[in-house]
């Protein structure tokens, strides 16, 4: 079996050291990528259906096909506001056009289902922190869109007039809760901007409001993702504490209860002691 063949089955899984100071191992790896990597029209994609849960037409790597994409990261430039990074699957993409931005089936993460309609002002190819204007964007490509508001990762993006909606993603359960709070009132609106940001553009993270403890709860993956956010959410300017997460007890008494009850005692009478 062939480096390529294994690959797109799954069976194997290439690893290349590269470095990122002195670009050792970068060829090998860009040849690598070429050698063994599949191309679009290689590998089967994912099935969509109508925003109702119909079943949709089957897509394939086909430019002429209808507009699939899919937004795989969103990050906020301070300069150019929020940027989508989109893999379009199926048909074209192209600027000054309207576009349907479906979420759904991600609502126990926080990210409650939404469809919006947007227009695509710019189109964008990413070269490194770089963005480079482009005309158009092709099924197999990789480009970015900015300004689109709704756009969230793991969002579908199609056409206005024929919209579509492709899988969410399935992701592992976060176990790690941590409990935020604003230091002061006047850090509690840039928390929370902050806070809507990080869960749009990480799948993976879980927001709660606990209502019967009244705690702010973020369900990160693990020690280091939880690093990873709080770092992020003080980078943004919010001033903020952890605290230890409240756990409800369900069993406490809730209010004063009347009862009646009967209680029946049964009296023995002694054995008499014999005397040998």
């Amino acid at each position: 079996m062939t480096w390529k063949k294994a690959t797109s089955k799954g069976t194997f899984y290439p690893v290349l050291p590269v470095s990122a100071l002195t670009g050792a191992g970068l060829t090998e790896l860009l040849d690598g990528i070429v050698a063994a990597c599949p191309t679009p029209g290689e590998r089967p994609l994912p099935a969509v259906t109508t925003l109702d849960g119909k079943p949709g037409p089957k897509i394939s790597a086909d430019p002429n096909g209808p507009l699939v994409a899919e937004v795989v990261r969103t990050s906020i430039d301070p300069y150019v506001g929020r940027v989508s990074l989109v893999r379009v699957f199926s048909g074209t993409l192209r600027p000054d056009r309207p576009i349907h931005v479906a979420g759904h089936g991600m609502a126990d993460r926080g990210h409650e289902d939404h469809d919006a309609d947007e227009r695509v002002a710019h189109l964008q190819s990413p070269l490194g922190s770089t963005l480079r204007e482009v005309p158009y964007c092709v099924a197999g490509d990789v480009c970015a869109l900015t300004k689109v508001a709704s756009a969230e990762t793991g969002d579908t993006v199609s056409d206005a007039e024929n919209p579509l909606l492709m899988e969410p993603w399935r992701m592992p359960e976060p176990l790690l809760p941590v409990a935020v709070v604003a230091k002061t009132r006047s850090d509690e609106d840039t928390l929370a901007k902050n806070l809507a940001k990080l869960v749009a553009g990480d799948p993976t993270l879980r927001l709660e409001r606990n209502a019967e403890t009244h705690q702010l709860v973020l369900w990160c993956m693990g020690e280091a993702h939880a690093d990873v956010v709080l770092d992020r959410l003080k980078s943004g300017g919010a001033d903020l504490d952890t605290e230890p997460v409240k756990v409800q007890f369900r069993e406490t008494f809730a209010g004063p209860a009347k009862a009646r009850g009967r209680h029946v005692k049964t009296v023995r009478r002694a054995r008499p002691i014999r005397h040998l």
